[in-house]
């Protein structure tokens, strides 16, 4: 039986609040987390490692996007606070994605000989993470316009599938880059582990776990809002809630708390001081150029 609040609901099933609650509790402890770890614990470290901050930015804008949500559920009608909830919780892991990329940089420098061994697909690490970044901006403002065009036309007529495509064309392209990422870490991977002089050492081997981890989830999240935009409002992603929490709310969550589990502000800050303390007590080698290398900030 229709009712004019059922005409009213933008939803197209009926939203767990509980299920919003419960995400929102997990990310906000994710923001605590991160915002200990990436700026309290991390400002009195000697050695900067900035690029993670972009986790605790993508965990608040998280916990706010669930939040919202769960202002939304309790007013069913109000387009803005749903718009504003869908498009946080849609943008939030491009800030995820650019800590990776920043990441990769530093992995390559750390782990491989200045020169020619530094390079990928003819690109220094320097431009590679500066290229990565730039399809991260790009894609950023096309989601952000995308539904900033949707929600101008309070998600109805023209204007919702014109930004709906909008928003596809930024997804798409945020899935290509991060495809692109992982194929140049297995690269990486693959020409330390080839070199017997070189090696990965032990921290940074916990990184790179936690970076392939936290990579299998964020693409997973990626395809599923490929296909669920790329089928529209009539599609069984967008009519069904569950594919929301576990396709959406828990890969991205799982995402971020591995990379605060294997953390490179902490593993890496104590390789970067191991070989400084090499370096300065004589011991040269491999050690020395890459101190060198991790004393830069991002």
């Amino acid at each position: 039986m229709a009712t004019d609040t059922e005409d009213l609901n933008l939803y197209f099933y009926n939203p767990s609040t509980a299920l919003a609650v419960v995400f929102s509790v997990l990310y906000f402890l994710l923001t605590l987390y991160h915002f200990h770890i990436s700026i309290l614990y991390a400002r009195k470290q000697p050695i900067k490692h900035r690029y993670t901050i972009p986790l605790f930015v993508a965990a608040l804008i998280s916990t706010a996007g669930w939040s919202v949500r769960i202002a939304s559920i309790k007013n069913k009608s109000s387009i803005p606070l749903y718009a504003t909830s869908a498009s946080y919780v849609v943008i939030s892991p491009i800030f995820v994605c650019a800590t990776l990329y920043l990441l990769l940089t530093r992995l390559i420098r750390s782990s491989l000989p200045e020169g020619p061994a530094q390079v990928f697909f003819h690109i220094p690490p320097r431009w590679l993470g500066r290229m990565f970044i730039t399809s991260d901006i790009f894609s950023f403002l096309t989601q952000c316009s995308g539904s900033g065009i949707a929600s101008s036309g309070n998600w109805e007529g023209n204007l919702k599938d014109v930004g709906t495509n909008v928003l596809l064309v930024g997804l798409a392209l945020q899935l290509a880059t991060f495809s692109t990422f992982l194929l140049v870490l297995g690269r990486v991977v693959r020409r330390v582990d080839r070199s017997r002089d070189i090696g990965f050492d032990p921290r940074v081997k916990k990184v790179i776990l936690g970076v392939w981890i936290a990579g299998f989830f964020v693409q997973t999240r990626s395809i599923y809002r490929v296909v669920e935009f790329g089928l529209g409002i009539d599609g069984y992603p967008f009519r069904n809630e569950w594919c929301l929490y576990v396709l959406e709310a828990a890969p991205m969550f799982i995402a971020i708390a591995v990379l605060g589990w294997y953390s490179p502000v902490k593993l890496m800050q104590q390789k970067a001081q191991t070989e400084i303390t090499m370096e300065r007590t004589g011991i040269t080698g491999r050690g020395k150029t890459v101190a060198t290398s991790e004393r830069g900030t991002v």
